[in-house]
């Protein structure tokens, strides 16, 4: 089935099974993002959005973009096959955390990602000290594409920590014996 939305096309196989997990759906992004996010262009807001739309669509998602709904605008949002989303995305490239977290949050979904432009990684530990972040009833992905660290928050707490750099930066400047 191909689907056009405001002069954008979208293939949706309905065949292809829905990846259900979160963990894959969080290690595919991380895996992902940053290469995908590389091959187009555009400026960095935009290309985020569209390499997460593409990562989405790859694990059997329907993407869309621009999402609006009782009140909120989100960049992008996943739909399931019920059509209820899954995963609710908000890109910074200049701050505003916060409100994302509301957004997101509104929407209901199993996981939200918000994408920012940090120099640093203090924005987890903020986080952690975000009093409405106790009661968020879904996972939260905070990626950093400045620092290319990536944390899973459940509650006020970082359960799990991401490095999005591929392999040979991370070795880069190992010595290797012969």
């Amino acid at each position: 089935l191909i689907v056009t939305k405001e002069g954008e096309f979208y293939f949706y196989d309905h065949t292809k099974p829905v990846e259900e997990s979160v963990d894959t759906i969080i290690n595919t992004i991380v895996e992902k993002l940053d290469i995908y996010a590389e091959e187009i262009r555009g400026n960095e807001h935009d290309r985020l959005i569209k390499a997460l739309e593409k990562i989405g669509q790859e694990l059997g998602y329907v993407p869309e973009k621009e999402y609006g709904k009782k009140g909120v605008r989100l960049d992008c949002v996943w739909h399931d096959r019920k059509g209820e989303i899954k995963v609710a995305i908000e890109v910074e490239t200049k701050g505003g955390w916060k409100k994302d977290i509301l957004s997101t949050w509104e929407l209901e979904p199993e996981l939200s990602i918000i994408v920012t432009y940090q120099r640093t990684d203090s924005v987890p530990r903020a986080l952690t000290d975000f009093s409405l972040m106790k009661y968020l009833p879904h996972k939260i992905l905070y990626i950093n594409m400045e620092t290319k660290n990536a944390y899973l928050f459940e509650k006020q707490q970082i359960i799990r920590k991401y490095s999005l750099k591929k392999e040979e930066e991370k070795d880069r400047f190992k010595i290797k014996e012969f």
